[in-house]
């Protein structure tokens, strides 16, 4: 159980003086890391093992739309099988953020990327998280009468009370 946000260290790449995005669909040479926080969600998924996208703050979903079909370019190579398999229509609210729910072939080369995160052709870091499985609990847990402590003590606190009850 994680109270902070999560936190990716996403690959970047200088930008050059002839063009402005210079950076391509998992680009590895000449990175340079820099952290991104990024809001893990804890949705249940719709379909079994589907990775969770949050797009709130995308500037353009069309590119989001074909690095996802891009995936799928040599699916003939790979016994015909795409990595990307679609998503669902409509998108989800978790904590005042736009979320879709993308479904793939399990441990596809696809598959592993979208988890690891990659650049959008425009620069934009898109990252995804499994979704839970449908057969979870999520339990809403109510908590009052809290001493007046610093935050991460009080965190500290709230945990090591919480695992009592599991993870």
């Amino acid at each position: 159980m994680t109270f902070n946000p999560t936190i990716v260290e996403t690959p970047t790449t200088p930008q050059s003086a002839t063009n402005s995005s210079n950076q391509s669909l998992m680009n590895e040479e000449g990175t340079i890391s820099e952290s991104v926080e990024m809001v893990r969600p804890f949705l249940k998924g719709i379909e079994d093992s589907s990775v969770l996208i949050d797009i709130t703050g995308l500037p353009n979903q069309q590119l989001l739309r074909d690095a996802l079909q891009a995936f799928n370019k040599n699916a003939h190579l790979n016994k015909g099988y795409n990595d990307y398999i679609g998503r669902v229509p409509r998108t989800r609210k978790y904590m005042n953020r736009e979320i879709i729910e993308t479904c793939w072939i399990h441990n596809s080369t696809g598959h592993q990327a979208i988890l690891k995160g990659f650049n959008l052709k425009d620069g934009t870091f898109v990252k995804g998280f499994p979704s839970l499985p449908a057969n979870d609990t999520i339990l809403n847990v109510h908590l009052d009468r809290l001493p007046m402590e610093p935050v991460p003590v009080l965190k500290n606190l709230i945990r090591d009370r919480l695992s009592h009850f599991g993870e």
